[in-house]
């Protein structure tokens, strides 16, 4: 409800851009394509798709450091026999 809210009142140009349903579009995407979340490969693609590249480049050397952003994503096992986590367009059937 709150998200459809704040879509109308983006378009009538009320609710300031924050971000969120850009990241909420990469989030969703991620994990209906690999089922579970990435984090540097989010981080990657939502500044990509903002376009806000180096705001939080000062950030990163700490993160990566206490190892809160690892480089790879673990892998997961399994994949053939789970189940999809979001329905499927009516084009997919």
């Amino acid at each position: 409800m709150n998200d459809a809210l704040r879509a109308m009142s983006r378009r009538r140009g009320r609710f300031p851009w924050n971000g969120g349903a850009a990241f909420n579009d990469i989030f969703l995407d991620a994990v209906r394509r690999r089922g579970r979340v990435y984090e540097m490969g989010l981080m990657v693609r939502f500044k990509l798709r903002t376009r806000r590249l180096f705001e939080d480049i000062g950030k990163a050397p700490m993160m990566l450091l206490k190892r809160k952003l690892p480089l790879t994503g673990t892998k997961v096992g399994g994949k053939a026999g789970a189940k999809p986590c979001s329905p499927r367009r009516r084009s997919d059937q």
